[in-house]
């Protein structure tokens, strides 16, 4: 009876132990308490937020770029900003909890019984934040600087601090921090090259160690590090690219100076390693720690020996870290480029975004979620690569995601920290300008325009586009068109100044659509273009053009029967005219924008023949002597010139001509 007991009793332990258990693991699933989520560094949760993720469940403003990636914990989101403020923000509705700094630094004690900020956050200097903060056991630690801050994650009220501005340190911390109950350290690089253990409850010394011995002059570690059983693994700008055996302490009281870290290996990478490294699992013995180089090289480190097992070449810079999933299938961003890889290194899938990402993608369950500089949130299949869903915001994100309680977490450059979930965003109509302006534009002139329209769908769903055009001057190449979400168009916009005389014109472009409408001015200034006078003499390789003197490689001369033939390219040219020549018909062409007409000339031939771009065929010009080659240079007679041109010419002396081209 008393053993039948026992087991049920024992039975009951087991239960309990296996709730308890459960609950910690859903918790722990919904949590992203560090940067890249936990201190495996795999960017990798249960919790997923299905596509389409679209919908903005809510923006705080912080009123500074944010480039840190968000963390989570107890429904709430903390991140921080670049003008110096970390925030506290409720994951449901976006709501402020804290703020920091706060005049809770008031009460702080230095050792020495002073005050250092009696004015509270007046007082309290500035830093620019850029390094994620690490959420655990109920406190916030914060890279802030040269210092490590300390504070309560329900209030914000600052609790105490590391500093490194003291001799023989002199840094910033450059990493988030890792904290351990276990072995009583929080651990954090520096941009000195020393990875740090500070005291957990901040007690003296706070410096509890640093590795390795010794630093490298000029190096700087910045590679968040991964925390495998008792083994630390980071990376370095001097190419090294470390492991680290911790010790447990024996007293509560600490480590003290004989648990200074173990250590166990240090493999030497290609380039410097800027980024955290991930682990493929939480076995020391099985685990392999994808790193990469900012040289784009991606690298499988064995856990236990250090040994590289392979080794993959992105072909680009890598500025974000891996992200592993739970199948190992391992993502990076390199530039525009979005690579899968299985755990073998072998490609799965690449593909491409418009503008590159500098942050680390994050996985939930099936999917892969990155974020880009060109403001734009994608979701990809894990299994393809497909694209499945894009979100355009209006700014720039260097943020990396953070995923809990079904949504997705980031900052933007524009000071906004934004909630997103799944969900579909109507169609949203977005142009690229406002305005356009075409200045000193001659008569009669076609303008292809290379400063063309660009419309998108940064909405969801379907955008019905209708384009038109208050004036007849301006064509579109496009006037009805659909675009699916994230999907955009370029609309060539063609200026036809043809019957235009000088003067300042403007005109509406409609966009319609079923995603909002707006209207673009166009500005256009058509100034009159003055004449072009040339002068030439017969027998010389001297000309003036405006005025100006020009050297020519072709001499007008005069024929027996009196008529002048001069240069046909030089002449055409000075008024800008195009000329082509075709060797097989031995056929000069003359395309003569300003005045909308073409001209074509054939050696040998007395007849030349105009064509006017509005139309009425070819029509025939007599000469009096045919065009010929002399030189290597087509000659014309000068009347050729007044007569298809509407040009006038004068013998200002004996042996020199002058041709007026009329500007308008």
């Amino acid at each position: 009876m008393v053993g039948h007991s026992r087991f049920r009793f024992l039975s009951l332990l087991f239960v309990l132990a296996c709730i308890i258990a459960g609950s910690s693991a859903s918790a722990a699933s919904n949590e992203w308490f560090t940067f890249k989520g936990g201190y495996l560094r795999s960017s990798y949760t249960q919790v997923y937020v299905e596509p389409e993720v679209q919908k903005v469940s809510w923006k705080f403003n912080s009123g500074s770029s944010i480039s840190c990636s968000p963390v989570t914990t107890k429904n709430s989101v903390y991140d921080c900003t670049e003008n110096g403020y970390v925030y506290c923000i409720d994951a449901n509705d976006g709501t402020k909890n804290w703020e920091f700094p706060n005049n809770s630094v008031k009460d702080y004690v230095d050792d020495d019984g002073k005050r250092p900020w009696p004015n509270g956050a007046i007082d309290f200097q500035r830093a620019r934040l850029t390094t994620p903060v690490t959420v655990f056991d109920n406190r916030v630690y914060l890279p802030y600087g040269q210092m490590l801050v300390v504070l309560n994650a329900d209030s914000g009220k600052f609790l105490f601090r590391v500093d490194l501005s003291g001799p023989g340190h002199r840094a910033n911390i450059t990493t988030s921090p890792l904290v351990s109950k276990l072995h009583k350290v929080i651990i954090v690089g520096a941009s000195n090259g020393w990875l740090y253990g500070f005291d957990i409850e901040g007690r003296d010394p706070q410096i509890r160690w640093r590795m390795p011995e010794p630093s490298s002059t000029g190096d700087q570690i910045e590679s968040s590090p991964v925390l495998l059983g008792n083994n630390v693994y980071f990376g370095s700008n001097s190419r090294s690219f470390y492991c680290v055996e911790l010790k447990i302490p024996a007293s509560d009281k600490g480590v003290r100076t004989q648990d200074t870290p173990e250590l166990k290996w240090v493999t030497k990478l290609d380039g410097p390693v800027s980024s955290s490294p991930a682990s493929t699992g939480s076995s020391v013995n099985t685990a392999k720690i994808i790193v990469c180089s900012e040289t784009g090289k991606i690298y499988a480190i064995s856990a236990s020996s250090g040994s590289v097992i392979w080794t993959y070449d992105a072909g680009g810079k890598i500025d974000g870290s891996p992200a592993i999933s739970a199948n190992n299938r391992i993502v990076i961003a390199s530039a525009r480029k979005i690579i899968c890889l299985d755990e073998n290194g072998k490609l799965v899938w690449d593909t491409l975004t418009t503008k590159e990402s500098i942050s680390t993608p994050s996985i939930g369950k099936d999917y892969v979620y990155v974020t880009s500089l060109d403001g734009k949130v994608y979701v990809f299949s894990l299994s393809n690569g497909a694209q499945l869903s894009v979100k355009r915001t209006s700014t720039a994100i260097r943020s990396s995601p953070a995923i809990a309680y079904g949504k997705l977490f980031f900052g933007g450059d524009d000071g906004n920290v934004y909630s997103l979930e799944h969900g579909e965003d109507p169609p949203t109509l977005s142009v690229s300008k406002s305005s356009f302006s075409y200045q000193n534009v001659t008569p009669n002139s076609k303008i292809d325009s290379n400063d063309d329209l660009w419309v998108e769908n940064v909405g969801g769903g379907e955008l019905n586009i209708e384009i038109s055009s208050s004036r007849s001057w301006i064509t579109v190449s496009q006037d009805k068109l659909t675009l699916q979400s994230g999907k955009s168009r370029t609309i060539q916009m063609m200026i036809n100044t043809q019957g235009l005389s000088p003067g300042r014109y403007s005109a509406i472009i409609k966009v319609i659509s079923n995603g909002g409408s707006v209207s673009i001015t166009v500005d256009l200034n058509i100034v009159p273009v003055q004449d072009t006078i040339i002068v030439l003499t017969v027998g010389s390789t001297n000309a003036l053009v405006n005025g100006s003197f020009k050297k020519i490689d072709a001499k007008p001369y005069k024929l027996r029967s009196g008529t002048i033939m001069v240069p046909l390219r030089f002449v055409a040219e000075s008024f800008e005219c195009q000329v082509v020549w075709d060797q097989p018909t031995k056929t000069v062409t003359i395309i003569y924008n300003r005045r909308g007409i073409t001209v074509y000339v054939t050696i040998g031939s007395k007849t030349a023949f105009i064509e006017y771009r509005r139309g009425g065929g070819k029509i025939p010009i007599l000469m009096k002597d045919p065009p010929v080659i002399v030189g290597g240079k087509t000659f014309v007679p000068v009347q050729f010139m007044a007569q298809a041109f509407d040009a006038r010419w004068v013998m200002i002396s004996a042996s020199q001509i002058k041709i007026t081209i009329k500007g308008s």
